[in-house]
């Protein structure tokens, strides 16, 4: 599934190359999908301890680069004239 999604990632890229908002939105997409993923084999009950940390571990830096390319997309929103902000 990982491959399927940066092919069209690529794919995406090339066709919109000037669109910011949109590939950072793809990129966001892809982070989402990656936290459920990560979410589910957290939930697996067969799971070691250590195991356990290490995906949970990983599962927080994930977010944080979530959390980032949000605030990329948001900006570039904002900077593009696709936000209206209120006053």
């Amino acid at each position: 599934m990982g491959k399927i999604y940066r092919t069209w990632m690529d794919l995406r890229i090339n066709v919109s190359a000037d669109d910011r908002h949109h590939i950072l939105s793809a990129c966001e997409f892809g982070e989402d999908a990656a936290q459920r993923a990560y979410r589910m084999a957290l939930e697996v009950h067969e799971l070691g301890e250590e195991a356990r940390s290490l995906i949970a571990m990983q599962k927080n830096a994930l977010k944080d680069a979530h959390d980032l390319i949000k605030s990329y997309r948001d900006r570039e929103k904002i900077h593009a004239g696709y936000l209206v902000t209120k006053l």
